[in-house]
């Protein structure tokens, strides 16, 4: 497995860990679930943006092209010039 995938399951299970925690230990007040699982919401919301920046594959671009002086046709002694 690439080290990107397990970054990406270590994350999510991170997170998925701390809400179930929260959840269990919050079971007596409901409004404070409400909250926790917003603010688990928005966590879901940054989860993407962490991922690509997490993604060292981004899409290989073309190196910029290096132009070869042409030979001059002088400098060549091409035949025919008199």
């Amino acid at each position: 497995m690439s080290a990107f995938l397990i970054a990406a399951v270590v994350i999510f299970l991170i997170m998925s860990a701390t809400v179930a925690f929260t959840v269990k230990v919050l079971s007596s007040t409901p409004a404070r679930i409400g909250v926790v699982i917003t603010a688990f919401a928005g966590l879901v919301i940054a989860f993407p943006p962490i991922l690509r920046a997490l993604d060292t594959q981004a899409p290989a671009t073309s190196p910029p092209a290096v132009e070869q002086p042409s030979p001059q046709s002088g400098a060549t002694g091409e035949a025919g010039a008199q």
